[in-house]
């Protein structure tokens, strides 16, 4: 086990170390595998990918992520989004700041993705399913001005995810929630914890003495993003809009990196 943990990791640095250097930015990892998570933003790209445990009837979730402290609290800078597993769509609203599902009440429709996920994956160690999904959250993160975060990690990461299960969304025809209802809840709740990132002076000083050297070899693979999900945008989102919908299927870009993270997964999400 401890070899094999050894290989995972060992692939991981060499792949958020070469996909940030070539995307000229750094890539942002927080792999919260003890809870079944695992995250990351391209800085450069604008774009957030995850891949969580799907097991035991979770089917759908809201995820609140910043660059720092913990979102709760803060209703002015950050999107929430909700996932929706069996319609395969996630929902971006504005976050309320509130310790609640509700934001879809009283907040902002910033876009849709449609076909965002990619499902029925294995954990190669314990056995249970994984879901993942890749986003381009652009539209979001510049839909309300420099004030606005939106979707993204920096050298910390602020969490606040709540998977459900039974869940059962309703929604209107401009794409909204209009309800959404779940039998229960399991939750991962942090703040200001330190990411994995890599910059590209660190990969050219590799490169310009072993250009044969993995993180070398791989550059181009890592950063082909593929079919990355743009939103469509919500009615009252500003900005310009977003040409098509959907999310990377694993593995590439983001979703590649995050393939190797989940083999060191540890347990189950906290109950609430």
């Amino acid at each position: 086990m401890k070899s094999t943990n050894k290989l995972f990791a060992a692939t991981i640095l060499a792949a958020a170390t070469s996909f940030s250097a070539t995307a000229n930015a750094s890539v942002f990892i927080k792999d919260y595998a003890d809870e079944g998570l695992w995250n990351a933003y391209d800085a450069e790209n604008q774009t957030y990918a995850a891949r969580f445990r799907s097991d035991q009837g979770k089917d759908g979730f809201w995820l609140v992520v910043t660059d720092g402290q913990n979102p709760k609290g803060d209703g002015t800078s950050h999107a929430i989004l909700y996932g929706d597993i069996e319609n395969n769509r996630i929902t971006a609203y504005t976050y309320n700041g509130e310790n609640s599902s509700n934001s879809f009440n009283n907040g902002t429709l910033i876009g849709t993705y449609e076909n965002a996920f990619t499902t029925g994956e294995i954990h190669p160690t314990f056995g249970y399913e994984l879901t993942t999904f890749s986003l381009d959250v652009s539209e979001i993160n510049n839909a309300f001005g420099e004030d606005f975060d939106g979707v993204q990690l920096g050298e910390q990461n602020g969490i606040w995810f709540h998977q459900s299960a039974g869940s059962e969304f309703t929604y209107g025809e401009d794409g909204s929630i209009v309800d959404y209802v779940f039998e229960d809840q399991t939750y991962l709740d942090r703040g200001n914890d330190v990411t994995f990132h890599r910059d590209s002076a660190e990969r050219d000083r590799i490169c310009r003495n072993q250009p044969n050297h993995y993180i070398c070899r791989t550059a181009t693979q890592l950063v082909s993003a593929g079919n990355i999900g743009a939103a469509t945008p919500g009615s009252e989102a500003s900005g310009g809009a977003a040409s098509g919908a959907g999310s990377v299927p694993a593995p590439g870009g983001l979703a590649l990196i995050l393939v190797g993270l989940a083999g060191l997964g540890r347990k189950f999400l906290k109950k609430a």
